[in-house]
């Protein structure tokens, strides 16, 4: 829930920014999200290695409480659709200093939060929609090309980046990583992950999307190939552990930078009104394939032997063309770019071209969700209760 009322305060303020400035406040907020993973993760694997799991579970418990203070800051204004609502916080927009103006209480139980803000009150309270106005005006968002065109992209994109799955095996079986090891690498992807949002905001931000995707794509590619350079054990000299820690390290780096576009973009997309609702979907949909995408790499376990005892035997030809054939999946995102619009302008030329306002496409966008959604909750039960049902661990 929590989540949610994050995302949509972020969304709805989002699209209130300025053109001259639009996207910095989304900018802002995940480069703070991220900072505070680059922070814990470190703090996280001291405190494992010290004090024991018990400490992390005590503290993970103990540090919500301690935002609940900062509820006192969260103000409500209660409105309902009608005219006295309107004439009330006319007045009240207005600059009246009337203590009983602090909150606008209508006869009604539908309430927003957000901070005080004239231009705000005029443009969004005014007209509060119900739930099945809301669904109502979700359909027809989908339906216009200029949604389920770019976040047809935004689905395959996420669905085709399928990793290896028995990579981290390899590292620990095979090339002996520790456990501090491989939480160093899980420490460098945070903070590349974080430095690649600072590079987005700062020197990216002005570019177009399609852009910065075919530039993430063709050097994600390049670094993913790089993985079978430490499989042969040509590593340019530098050891194993450098080598893949620079590796997986500018991954995730490109991870940061094509995060923003993504969320920009869902921003632009989202009907005034209902942005909560509507932004949630969006992010629905990247979450929903990312998670196939997850179940996909397990499926694929079981193409070639990659299991731990074929590994440690040193028969490492499985492990190279599954690394081949994710890299080529990964890479062979490029081949849809044209689905991504360039800029925020392309998504108003969409809206008014040919198949927008498609309720087949809409139903179609749709069903591809909830489908990927509920294979992925599939695959997660069966790995849970029949493990190598798909036949990763022959």
């Amino acid at each position: 829930t929590h989540t949610h009322t994050h995302t949509k305060k972020k969304a709805e303020k989002a699209k209130l920014e300025p053109e001259s400035s639009r996207g910095q406040l989304q900018s802002t907020c995940y480069a703070c999200r991220f900072f505070g993973l680059m922070i814990a993760s470190p703090l996280s694997t001291v405190l494992y290695s010290t004090s024991g799991p018990d400490c992390i579970v005590r503290i993970m418990a103990f540090l919500p409480l301690c935002m609940l203070p900062l509820v006192y800051y969260l103000k409500e204004l209660r409105v309902v659709n009608n005219a006295a609502a309107v004439a009330d916080a006319g007045s009240f927009c207005s600059g009246s200093d009337d203590d009983d103006d602090d909150e606008l209480i209508v006869s009604a139980t539908t309430k927003i939060t957000q901070p005080f803000d004239n231009n705000y009150m005029n443009a969004t309270t005014m007209n509060v929609k119900s739930a099945k106005e809301q669904c109502h005006e979700i359909w027809t968002t989908v339906c216009s090309r200029a949604v389920w065109q770019p976040m047809i992209f935004v689905y395959i994109y996420n669905l085709l980046q399928v990793g290896n799955a028995a990579w981290r095996e390899y590292l620990k079986s095979v090339l002996h990583f520790t456990s501090t090891q491989l939480n160093a690498l899980l420490i460098m992807a945070y903070i590349l992950l974080y430095l690649g949002v600072i590079t987005y905001k700062y020197f990216l931000l002005t570019w177009s999307w399609r852009t910065v995707y075919v530039l993430v794509i063709l050097l994600n590619g390049i670094f993913s190939a790089l993985q079978l350079c430490l499989i042969t054990g040509y590593t340019f000299g530098l050891s194993p552990f450098v080598f893949a820690l620079g590796d997986d390290a500018f991954g995730d780096f490109l991870e940061g930078i094509q995060f923003l576009p993504i969320t920009i973009m869902m921003v632009h997309l989202c009907p005034s009104g209902s942005e909560g609702a509507s932004y949630a979907m969006f992010t629905t949909v990247c979450n929903s394939a990312i998670n196939l995408s997850v179940a996909i790499s397990t499926v694929m376990l079981g193409i070639w032997d990659v299991s731990k005892q074929t590994l440690i035997s040193g028969d490492l030809s499985g492990m190279m063309k599954l690394t081949i054939l994710t890299t080529m999946m990964q890479t062979s995102a490029v081949l849809f770019i044209k689905l991504m619009p360039n800029t925020k302008d392309d998504l108003a030329h969409l809206h008014k071209a040919s198949y927008s306002g498609s309720k087949v496409g809409g139903f179609t966008f749709l069903a591809i969700v909830l489908l990927s959604i509920l294979y992925s909750i599939v695959v997660a039960v069966l790995n849970i209760f029949k493990p190598g049902w798909s036949g990763e661990s022959r």
